[in-house]
């Protein structure tokens, strides 16, 4: 031990003896008498300006030293330095070398130099064109991280590595090319790169790392290597231009939420080599109508096709066992799925709020339904479960208004709490098993059911001696047809497109346990129509929801701020609701119902407090929150919802956050009224009419002019009850709100 330290003693002190710091002409150096190198040492910040240049040699006691290397930190937050030149003689710059030179726009790597070490340009913001040498072997982690105005680089051919982040919120970054060198794209290679539109990906490379191109939102298309193995998580989130995807053979995974919010991917191809698909993969893909899924696919994550609102139809693999919690909530246009008879359970909400699906076939070995997998799913008509199904869990078909008839096979043992719940068509139930366990609250909420309608029947399958009795004739219809309703016909249309107004659409008129809202549906579909013809807002857009659940709520509003951080809060947000709302009888705040809502528990309600915040904390350049529905804990025709304690309740309204504005239907204790003749509620029916008349060109100063004084008269007239709709600024808009305009 003592020769060991003897000798790190005696290393130290050579080293002192051939190596010196000094100062020249106000730049650190260390100079090395060995060799008779110079290398620059670090500076105090701040302490170089300008634009200089980099002696080649510097002299000392009349003994002249070659400058070789730029050592990490050398420039370390020289926020004035302007432009530097480096001369040939240097062959190495460290790491952090220029890091937070803000203003530097200009600098040469001089040949010699075989890396870029980590963060050696990072957050060099003025910096907007480099040149590499073909000397350059490998780029660091961070290397070139938020170099704002950078808008090309070209890699020399001989490098073989890129560090992760070395490109991240470079947001000026036009294209790329990788060398054909270059194995692997590591995490967060370009993320956030919003104006990155083009990317070529060399074929040696067979791995792409988490987030390498997320929120990339300008990237319209990406050719793949074809020795591709692994797509990572999140790789291609928030790539909202991102159209169409070829996945090249051999790749076996595709990790999570790799194409998460995709909003305008319409068509992919997957590789027979496909194994798994991760959770969220294709979450929030709207665009995507149809997907071919591989036989050789066993794992599908959950979430994985979540609020795809235009997919159509969807068929399973055969080696697939199981379908995951989520996999295809809020699908709104699936009417067609069709399941291999190996799945043998279905997981929580699995195909919750999947409003078009009319029918399905169950797999002949299923054995499990999660709960609420069927949530909200109203076009259900019929069910016939194969003979080994053994349990239906909670709320599994909660809300199915469609549904007339379930059929419980021998297998079943137990059917869990309110899984039929508000089942409002459902008029005959069969079960074979005698000691099957019903909740007792399993079928609460289905007016057409009573107890002589569910019927035990041993023999109902082979035999089918009991009929499904058909369904009594409907009364006629006291709506009056959309023909006859001004407002939803003879609809302005504009041809400029809105790109950068999203909006919410929620409209909740099918509730479990509550009353229903008269018209909310016919209100929330008409608003879409005015929103995407005369607003000119695209489709994808529009976040569109009925008779939506608390979960459905909160995903639309992630979605929301996802799309924002996307844009960078360069956009105009329009939320509408129609529904009930409740208060909070111990402080009087306000909450939005959500169909699976109770009116006597706030804790099943959205806060209006939380919903605000959130739409403030977007950063958008304006926020319209526009709210059809009161928080009294009345309901639309003056009656009080059923759970409430009885008593009409002055809501607080809530404080706007940010540059929101917020229209009311009603003052804090009235009513927000339907205007039955016309199938809308009284404010969004004037909301409808001003901007018809005015094509959608008006300030919102004088929308809400009009809501006012029409709703106030109408509502005298027709309702012989008060309703006074309000309008509300933020602290930060005040009365600036009033000069917004929608198109």
């Amino acid at each position: 031990m003592k020769v060991f330290l003897s000798f790190l003693f005696s290393f130290c002190l050579i080293s002192q003896i051939f190596a010196q710091e000094v100062k020249i002409k106000g730049i650190n150096y260390i100079l090395d008498s060995r060799n008779n190198t110079a290398s620059i040492s670090e500076n105090k910040s701040g302490s170089v300006e300008g634009n200089f240049i980099i002696p080649s040699t510097v002299k000392k006691k009349k003994i002249v030293y070659t400058v070789t290397s730029i050592n990490s930190r050398a420039f370390y937050d020289c926020d004035k330095l302007i432009s530097i030149v480096i001369p040939n003689t240097v062959n190495f710059i460290g790491s952090e070398a220029f890091f937070n030179c803000k203003k530097m726009t200009s600098i040469n790597i001089p040949q010699g130099v075989s890396s870029i070490e980590n963060s050696t340009f990072s957050n060099c913001l003025g910096l907007a064109n480099i040149e590499l040498p073909e000397s350059i072997k490998s780029i660091g982690a961070e290397a070139f991280y938020m170099c704002n105005s950078l808008k090309t680089i070209n890699i020399p051919e001989k490098v073989e590595s890129i560090g992760h982040s070395a490109f991240s919120e470079c947001n000026s970054l036009t294209n790329f090319s990788f060398p054909k060198n270059i194995e692997k794209i590591e995490n967060h290679t370009f993320f956030n790169c919003t104006n990155l539109n083009s990317i070529v990906i060399a074929d040696n490379i067979t791995h792409i790392g988490h987030s390498a191109f997320s929120n990339c939102s300008s990237l319209g298309s990406i050719t793949f290597s074809n020795n591709l193995l692994s797509v990572g998580d999140e790789v291609f989130s928030n790539c909202i231009n991102l159209n169409s995807i070829t996945i090249p053979d051999n790749v076996a995974s595709i990790g999570q939420k790799s194409f998460y919010n995709c909003t305008k991917l319409s068509a992919i191809k997957l590789p027979d080599s496909l194994i798994s698909i991760g959770s969220g993969a294709f979450f929030g893909c709207s665009s995507l109508h149809s997907i071919m899924i591989p036989k050789s696919v066993t794992t599908i994550g959950e979430e994985a096709f979540g609020n795809c609102n235009n997919l159509l139809s969807i068929s399973f693999p055969e080696e697939m066992t199981s379908i995951a919690k989520n996999t295809f909530s809020n699908c709104t246009k699936l009417s067609s799925v069709e399941m291999s008879d190996n799945i043998q359970s279905i997981g929580e909400n699995a195909f919750s709020s999947c409003s078009m699906l009319s029918t399905i076939v169950f797999p002949n070995n299923l054995i499990s339904i999660g709960n609420e997998s069927f949530l909200n799913c109203n076009s259900l008509k019929n069910l016939f479960f194969s003979d080994k199904l053994v349990s239906i869990g909670e709320r599994s078909f909660s809300g199915c208004t469609g549904l007339e008839s379930v059929v419980l096979p021998n297998s079943v043992v137990s059917v869990g709490k309110q899984a039929f719940i508000g089942c409002k068509s459902l008029e005959f139930v069969v079960y074979q098993n005698i000691s099957i366990s019903l909740a007792k609250d399993a079928f609460k909420g289905c007016p057409k059911l009573n107890k002589d309608d569910i019927k035990y029947d041993e023999t109902y399958a082979s035999s089918n001696n009991v009929k499904i009795p058909s369904k009594e004739d409907k009364k006629s219809s006291k709506k009056k047809m959309a023909m006859e309703i001004d407002v939803d016909k003879n609809i302005p249309e504009t041809n400029k497109k809105n790109e950068h107004t999203f909006a919410v659409i929620i409209a909740n008129e099918d509730y479990v346990t509550e009353s229903d809202v008269p018209f909310a549906a016919n209100d929330g579909k008409m608003v879409r129509e005015y929103f995407q013809k005369t607003l000119g807002l695209p489709s994808n857009n529009i976040i569109y929801q009925e008779n939506a659940t608390l979960n459905s709520m909160r995903k639309a509003i992630k979605d929301l701020s996802n799309i924002s951080l996307a844009y960078s809060g360069n956009i105009n947000i329009i939320f509408y609701y129609a529904g009930h709302g409740i208060p909070d009888e111990s402080n009087r705040e306000s909450f939005l119902l959500p169909v699976d809502g109770y009116g006597s528990d706030i804790t099943t309600g959205y806060s209006l407090t939380a919903l605000y915040q959130t739409l403030g904390e977007m950063n958008a350049k304006t926020v319209t929150v526009l709210l059809d529905a009161c928080f009294s804990g009345s309901k639309r025709d003056g009656a009080m919802i059923a759970s409430s304690r009885g008593i009409a309740m002055s809501a607080k309204p809530g404080t706007p956050v940010g540059n929101m504005v917020v229209f009311s239907a009603s003052s804090n204790d009235e009513t927000a009224h339907q205007y039955e003749e016309m199938n809308h509620g009284l404010f969004t029916y004037f909301l409808l009419k001003k901007v018809q008349e005015t094509d959608g060109s008006l300030n919102l100063g004088d929308l809400s002019e009009y809501i006012r004084e029409n709703v106030m008269q109408k509502s005298a007239v027709v309702n012989k009850k008060s309703q006074t709709p309000t309008f509300i600024g933020s602290p930060e808009v005040n009365s600036d709100w009033k000069k917004w305009t929608w198109k």
